[in-house]
């Protein structure tokens, strides 16, 4: 398979356009991607508006995630969290593994376990990426080809808070930007280069993202924060009268 994968998008654009493959209803040259999206829109650069709503965006997010840091901390709030990933990650007393594996086709079957138990090593981190999901909404993964890019190596972990999912105005996904310590600048990633886990529905506000299980808790949670912050200043106050 040649290194250039500029070819494989050619080669994907020319069967959509034929109608041999359908899987996105619009494409994208990703050799010179410098765009994101607000709302499932493309946006340019060169719009202020557009800069400005996708920046509120990037920062609502962030906001999100340090409110669900914080939220964390609360004894109440952990133990929940821990009980979902409990249950999420029980391990089948038969099969002695977290995931139940079920096909017709045995080479599959057999195929499918190496991959999760032996590859992957799902058993171990089955509970880490439940809590995970379920603590921010969201659980990215870079896939990591073999040497000859016929499988799959192993997963490695992406931040929450150095990815962004860029999506058209249809819904389809184009790719991802990831960017951390190791990428100064963004870096684009095709959509077979990660794996966006996310808690979504029809009703999801956060859309293209995922709405953690704290979500509706950030209200209660602040007002708590607030009152607790309003008492300390109360006693303190009062402190030099007694």
């Amino acid at each position: 398979m040649p290194s250039n994968w500029l070819i494989f998008d050619r080669i994907r654009a020319m069967t959509r356009q034929h109608q041999i493959f359908q899987a996105e209803r619009v494409f994208q040259d990703q050799s010179s991607l410098d765009r994101l999206t607000a709302g499932g829109e493309f946006l340019d650069f060169n719009a202020q508006a557009a800069i400005l709503d996708q920046t509120n965006l990037q920062i609502n997010r962030l906001e999100r995630y340090k409110d669900y840091e914080q939220m964390d901390q609360t004894g109440e709030i952990s133990l929940a969290l821990d009980l979902y990933a409990d249950e999420a990650s029980l391990v089948d007393p038969e099969r002695k593994h977290t995931l139940i594996i079920r096909a017709r086709n045995r080479r599959l079957k057999r195929e499918l376990e190496d991959l999760f138990f032996d590859t992957l090593l799902w058993d171990t981190y089955c509970r880490p990426s439940v809590r995970y999901l379920c603590k921010y909404g969201d659980l990215p993964f870079e896939v990591i080809p073999t040497m000859d890019r016929d499988g799959v190596s192993s997963l490695r972990f992406m931040n929450v808070y150095n990815f962004t999912r860029i999506e058209t105005r249809f819904g389809d996904l184009v790719g991802f930007f990831y960017q951390d310590a190791l990428f100064p600048e963004p870096q684009f990633m095709h959509p077979w280069q990660v794996m966006h886990l996310r808690l979504t529905s029809f009703e999801n506000i956060y859309h293209p993202y995922g709405r953690a299980i704290l979500d509706g808790g950030r209200k209660a949670f602040k007002q708590l924060r607030l009152m607790e912050d309003a008492a300390l200043i109360y006693r303190i106050t009062r402190a030099p009268e007694k």
